[in-house]
């Protein structure tokens, strides 16, 4: 995520990102362990940075992002196999963040706000009890708290960690996310990516732990 960094000279930046990722899922009930991929072969993300002139080194961003998603076998530790048809619906994000620098060139910042995620789950319960595979969407806020670290490596690069925990869920499902993201710029408007993505939600009757790691590039304009 290198949208705390000016391209050129403007106030503001427009930006689109696209990328591909492998999603790792495992799903604990209270008597089986589910797991299963759900790969995604492009997101797409647009958004939106902000530089104001009257507070120094501060950054404001708003972005979106559309994921495309190809689900695998669901496997259980009990050694059943279910085959999967299902055309999973798109996955959406939404994040709000606010981005101030504190050292000399802004080589260290701390960035906050707001994230939302609308994604899919299988109906675990359903299926474990001879139902047919199915799943069903789950819609989560976050609060967001993360670092980041700008130094140059024959170009500028940028490094984030960060933490999100759950503010609100539908149907129960909450916990946190941790994200940590590498981007480097290839030219004066285009830079890539590399990041890895953590998730641990629960509710009454499911533990779900999402890995997911992934690759793309950038473009301001």
């Amino acid at each position: 995520m290198d949208f705390f960094l000016k391209s050129k000279g403007d106030n503001h930046n427009y930006f689109i990102q696209t990328s591909a990722s492998l999603g790792m899922f495992k799903e604990k009930t209270s008597n089986q362990v589910l797991k299963t991929q759900k790969n995604s072969p492009m997101t797409l993300t647009a958004g939106l940075s902000y530089f104001p002139s009257s507070i120094e080194k501060l950054s404001i961003v708003a972005l979106g992002s559309i994921s495309y998603l190809v689900g695998s076998e669901v496997e259980s530790d009990s050694g059943s196999t279910f085959s999967n048809n299902l055309k999973l619906k798109p996955e959406l994000g939404a994040s709000l963040y606010a981005h101030k620098s504190y050292t000399h060139r802004n080589s260290t910042g701390f960035f906050g706000g707001v994230d939302y995620e609308l994604f899919n789950v299988y109906k675990s319960n359903e299926l474990l009890n001879g139902g047919n595979l199915d799943f069903e969407t789950k819609r989560i806020y976050y609060g967001t708290i993360g670092l980041t670290f700008a130094q140059k490596l024959i170009t500028p690069f940028v490094f984030n960690l960060s933490f999100s925990q759950s503010i609100n869920s539908q149907r129960g499902l909450s916990g946190q996310r941790y994200q940590i993201n590498y981007s480097q710029k290839y030219s004066e408007n285009m830079w890539y990516h590399i990041f890895t993505k953590r998730h641990e939600l629960k509710n009454d009757y499911r533990q779900l732990s999402i890995t997911r790691l992934g690759i793309g590039v950038g473009f301001y304009y």
